[in-house]
């Protein structure tokens, strides 16, 4: 084919363009048509079916894209390549090209040989394309003159669906390969079978029936259920046809597997279900418009929700009547374009009115829907609630805003920042950075971390990158030295981004001299801090070793006591034991002598011997009831200064009670100030307690003694004789709940004033005159009770009522 019997067809708006191709091409030797706009581009194709066509894609009215479109949804044109010719370079109108059916792009201003050649190509393109169809539709016409033999032939035998021929008993006396496949046997196998061995629904006797309906009406179509010979049941559509022929009657049975089709139907049964379903329940507002009336004739729920309409009060209203007053015009121009055919469907975004007066954006998607041959009957809306994007919109552009000052603010903060890309060198610094290190940015865009930080190398680069890029985030402290040499101190925060692909590294740095002089001056106070910490342990430690020693002044002052009266009166019985004895050896020595019965009898008379045998058992029992109270003095002792062992162990608490009331003993007694401290104790049935006893017996023994203190106190201030009447008493009380054990301390003193009562906790605090108290007392009872053993100690007091302690102890050992 010569260029001057191809035809090309040149559509652009611009004559000069038009003009332009038209002489290149023509020059070529090509026959060339032209159009200054879409529409008569249209037009020319209804008369004219060029070789290829040179397309404009900026054109007034319908663009290039949308005639592109419709040159290729008419199947006399869809054939004809289309290639673009636009000044245009974008990624998405290329994009968008191709995939309305465009087969090159040529942007403008073109090249001559450039266009010639692409023109060239895509003709040579479209020509290999018609000669390879016509020869595939020669070789498929003699195929099909070959085969038709074969097809002939081999028909019956090899017909996509199962054939049979059955004789009037029902028996199948042939069958096809199709029919041995689906029902699994051979033709074998299937000549001994007849109808009702493969077919569920019929009987010998239906079969029968069904034979003379059959001859009669000499076919029949219907349904079944066929069973292979494994089992499998499957659908089946059924044509029976009857024959006779050489004297014989048969039917010719001709069955198709219908399984798919009967999934199909129940599927496009369930499709239209869903379709109804999916009007209703659909995310987006479905609207269909008449075009006649302009009123809606179906809508779905959600745009009911979204207009706040029902469907009956939507069905007297039009879109005018729910459009926002400035968006009516916008609306109305893109339905007159839609009706008029110029659009197939149009979207817009627009405001609707709700029905309590409220207004929204929604994105409006409108299709005219054909059923009626070409004729539209009405259009189908599509309105999404956009109210929220549009509010993203809005932020967007906050936020665009935001980042803009973010940028204005880097550039002019306080702070050096540097972008470094992925090999350590600057990108970009801000001002800071310039003024701190004296480099302008020009100097910085060839030069390197490294350069500016003289602990740091090339060599430690990749490691350092590698690390930012696994933690993504890095604080360190390093040095930096500026231009002139002065090498200062910076803290500095780096962060790993990545931005289109590429890889970068944000590093803030701030200058902490400061700091580091300020944090020396902090080291140096630490120290000094640190030497009076050491100072006021030692003091502490000085005042919790007076603390022990006035608990063992107590100690010592109750042993002594309690000691010296069974002592006193053993040591007296001793010297009047060892008179007796003296004289009893006397009286014996007089037998051995062998005196007379009147000296002994006169001796015995001298020595009052029948008094002295009397009473010498009896100051032997006296002394061993002195021994023994010493001796159980020795227990109690032993009971409360027993030592600690690493863990807790079941103790007595009474025991330790009585242990340390015993030792207090000596102070519970009368004196000239006042009479006897009565000590009451109500003891509970109490089971063994997992702790350290001899911080207990501490516990028991700081109370007790406090509560003495109180008392001795407070006898100052009243006359013996009303101690008498209304004598000083400590109540000590235990009982046994669940898993815990309860103390109570109880004196009848001058109680605690309340405005103290928070502090007596306290370290270091007393109520007590110099030289009496220390303030670790309660601190010490506190720290055993509540740190060591998990318990709790709670006071209740109040003046002129005493004070109570209330101790609470876990009974076994904490997990």
């Amino acid at each position: 084919m010569s260029n001057r019997e191809i035809k090309i067809l040149v559509v652009d708006d611009q004559l000069t363009n038009v003009s332009v191709l038209t002489e290149v091409l023509s020059s070529a030797g090509y026959t060339v048509a032209s159009a200054l706009s879409s529409d008569q581009a249209l037009q020319t194709l209804r008369s004219l079916t060029p070789d290829l066509i040179l397309l404009d894609i900026e054109m007034p009215g319908i663009d290039g894209f949308t005639t592109c479109q419709q040159i290729k949804a008419k199947p006399r044109t869809a054939h004809i390549p289309i290639i673009f010719i636009t000044a245009s370079s974008d990624t998405e109108s290329v994009v968008k090209g191709f995939s309305v059916g465009a087969v090159d792009f040529i942007r403008t201003p073109f090249q001559e040989p450039e266009l010639l050649a692409r023109v060239q190509t895509h003709l040579q393109l479209r020509h290999v394309s018609q000669l390879y169809k016509l020869e595939q539709q020669k070789n498929e016409e003699l195929t099909q003159l070959n085969n038709k033999l074969l097809l002939t032939q081999f028909s019956v035998d090899n017909a996509a669906d199962g054939i049979v021929w059955i004789d009037q008993n029902s028996r199948f006396f042939y069958a096809n390969k199709v029919a041995c496949n689906l029902l699994e046997y051979s033709l074998d196998e299937l000549t001994q079978l007849s109808v009702p061995d493969i077919d569920v629904n019929f009987s010998l006797r239906h079969w029968r029936k069904l034979w003379h309906t059959i001859k009669k009406s000499k076919n029949l179509s219907l349904e079944s259920q066929h069973r292979t010979k494994s089992g499998r049941l499957y659908s089946v559509e059924i044509t029976v046809n009857y024959l006779s022929f050489a004297e014989q009657e048969c039917n010719v049975v001709v069955f198709r597997d219908i399984s798919d089709r009967k999934q199909v139907e129940a599927e496009l049964q369930l499709s239209q279900a869903r379709t109804t379903a999916a009007f209703e329940q659909a995310a987006v507002g479905f609207a269909e418009v008449d075009m006649a009336t302009q009123k809606f004739t179906k809508v779905n729920t959600l745009f009911c929700d979204m207009i706040g309409y029902s469907e009956a009060e939507l069905s007297e209203l039009t879109f005018a009547d729910l459009t926002y007053p400035d968006d009516i015009a916008l609306s109305r121009q893109a339905i007159q374009q839609l009706y008029s055919g110029a659009v197939d469907n149009f979207t817009i975004e627009k405001r609707y009115l709700r029905k309590d007066g409220s207004w929204f954006w929604a994105e409006t998607t409108v299709y005219l829907v054909k059923l009626r041959g070409e004729q539209a009957i009405y259009s189908l809306a599509l309105i999404q609630d956009i109210s929220q994007r549009k509010r993203l919109e809005a932020e967007r552009v906050v936020a665009e805003k935001a980042l803009s000052l973010a940028k204005f603010a880097i550039d002019h903060t306080a702070t050096s920042t540097f972008w470094i890309n992925q090999d350590g060198y600057f990108l970009s610094v801000n001002k800071a950075a310039c003024q701190s290190l004296e480099y302008s940015p020009t100097e910085f865009t060839s030069m390197a971390v490294w350069d500016i930080t003289p602990t740091f190398s090339q060599d430690d680069w990749p490691a350092h990158w590698q690390s930012l890029k696994q933690h993504q985030h890095q604080q360190l402290e390093t040095f930096h030295q500026t231009k002139s040499g002065r090498i200062f101190p910076v803290e500095i925060v780096t962060n790993f981004l990545e931005f289109e692909g590429e890889q970068y590294n944000f590093a803030r740095a701030t200058d902490i001299s400061a700091r580091k002089a300020a944090e020396a001056k902090i080291n140096q106070q630490n120290q000094e801090l640190e030497q009076t910490l050491a100072q006021l342990q030692k003091t502490q430690l000085q005042l919790v070793q007076q603390e022990k020693m006035s608990a063992l002044g107590n100690l010592v002052a109750g042993i002594a006591h309690e000691i010296n009266n069974p002592l006193g009166f053993v040591g007296g019985n001793v010297a009047e034991l060892n008179s007796c004895l003296e004289e009893l050896v006397t009286h014996l020595a007089l037998y051995r002598q062998q005196a007379s019965a009147a000296t002994i009898e006169a001796h015995a008379e001298e020595i009052q011997l029948d008094f002295l045998l009397s009473d010498l058992p009896k100051m032997l029992e006296s002394m061993a009831a002195g021994c023994d109270r010493i001796r159980n003095i020795s227990v109690s002792l032993r009971s409360f200064a027993r030592a600690d062992k690493e863990t807790k162990v079941a103790f007595n608490l009474h025991e330790g009670l009585d242990s340390t009331l015993l030792i207090l003993k000596h102070r519970l007694k009368a004196n000239q100030q006042r009479p006897a401290i009565q000590v009451h104790k109500q003891y509970g049935n109490l089971p063994d307690v997992f702790c350290f006893p001899g911080q207990l017996n501490q516990v028991f023994m700081n109370l007790l003694a406090n509560a003495i203190d109180a008392l001795d106190d407070n006898s100052h201030h009243k006359s013996y004789h009303t101690l008498e009447t209304h004598p000083n008493q400590i109540t000590i009380t235990t009982w046994f709940e669940q898993d815990h054990v309860t103390i109570h301390v109880r004196d009848n003193g001058p109680g605690i004033p309340e405005d103290i009562q928070p502090y007596i906790f306290d370290h270091l605090y007393t109520t007590k005159e110099i030289g009496k108290g220390t303030g670790l007392g309660l601190a010490i009872v506190q720290q055993i009770i509540v740190d060591t053993h998990g318990g709790q100690i709670t006071v209740d007091s109040s003046p002129d009522q005493g004070t109570e302690f209330i101790l609470t102890l876990p009974v076994t050992a904490p997990q």
